[in-house]
């Protein structure tokens, strides 16, 4: 029996001697009359892993723009970047095909389109949707030297419209956590960490703050993952403020949910690993188009992918054995748009 797309472990789709049928037009598979075509799989190799920073891809980005902006504001994304330029990383063989699946290294969105048309692939008629890196953590610091006042903002959470932007009001919003902290400071002192969402200014006071450290004299403190409130999530940021002028250094490690899945309820971080989704197939010359954004608040300088997969080479179109029914590869949602028939099966 073959296996099953997207499981969590990545496994390869067929053996050698399965059967397999397109609706897609490769060069030497092309379907005749409309109809696609059952192959059987002569052989199967894997596709060893290989980075691209999108980024550098010539075109992705405008002339002399070298970075995503902040989401929502001008050059947050790349233009589509089209077929025939992915094509170069992934086209294939003659008579060949392969299931490949993506690895985001970068806080990035990372969606699949029609080729020509830039639409979105594999989305719902209300909603696009995006391979996504869940829970990334991003590392930030501030420096501060004054006493209480105002707050001083360490992190702002991401918020992207484009994860529902078919869906009338919705607007999701990434919650947060700290998974890393390390605060110096040069004198005496009390650290207050606050909600950036909460009291206009004054989240991080003594009466509002979620998390306070005291200081003596001057010294330091550096926690990780397991010394911190695992159930603690900032909605809309955190902030900082001190009891005192001294100069404070305060790095956070801060670990943004996938607003689309998880929505700041997710604590068993083991939940999140769900990165079977991100599998795609390219047949011989036939590649998805691509896009990429930015989902945070901060700019970045690259959006790094990785692929790596199976390919399948094939035999000549075949005739399944009777009760055989060939592996449906979803190539057809690139370019066909109806029904055909296998022997007297309707795919």
């Amino acid at each position: 029996m073959p296996s099953f797309p997207y499981d969590r472990d990545f496994l390869p789709l067929l053996k050698v001697g399965d059967y397999v049928y397109f609706q897609g037009q490769g060069r030497s598979l092309a379907p005749k009359n409309g109809e696609g075509g059952v192959f059987q799989v002569q052989m199967l190799e894997p596709i060893q892993p290989y980075m691209i920073d999108t980024l550098q891809i010539s075109g992705a980005l405008p002339t002399s723009v070298t970075a995503l902006a902040a989401n929502g504001s001008v050059n947050d994304r790349t233009g589509v970047i089209p077929q025939s330029t992915i094509n170069n990383i992934l086209q294939l063989d003659n008579n060949v095909f392969a299931q490949y699946r993506v690895t985001l290294l970068d806080d990035i969105l990372f969606q699949l389109l029609m080729p020509g048309a830039g639409n979105p692939l594999y989305s719902t008629p209300n909603a696009s949707t995006y391979i996504q890196n869940p829970l990334a953590p991003h590392k930030s610091k501030v420096q501060i030297t004054t006493a209480p006042g105002t707050d001083s903002l360490i992190w702002a959470n991401s918020s992207n419209v484009d994860l529902a932007a078919g869906i009338a009001g919705q607007t999701p919003t990434r919650h947060s956590r700290i998974v890393g902290l390390n605060i110096q400071c040069s004198g005496a002192t009390n650290v207050f960490l606050g909600d950036a969402s909460a009291a206009g200014g004054t989240a991080a006071t003594s009466a509002n703050s979620e998390l306070a450290f005291s200081f003596s004299a001057a010294d330091w403190t550096s926690l990780g993952r397991d010394s911190l409130p695992q159930d603690l999530y900032f909605n809309s940021g955190v902030v900082c403020q001190q009891s005192a002028a001294v100069t404070t250094n305060i790095t956070v490690i801060v670990e943004e949910d996938d607003a689309a899945i998880f929505s700041g309820e997710v604590v068993d971080r083991s939940k999140a690993i769900v990165n079977n989704n991100a599998e795609f197939f390219v047949l011989e010359d036939l590649s998805p188009a691509m896009r990429i954004i930015n989902p945070l608040s901060v700019a970045q300088s690259s959006a790094r992918v990785i692929f790596a997969g199976f390919q399948y080479v094939l035999g000549n179109r075949v005739t399944p054995p009777a009760g055989i029914r060939p592996t449906q590869i979803p190539i057809a949602s690139v370019t066909h748009s109806g029904p055909v028939n296998v022997g007297t099966a309707s795919i």
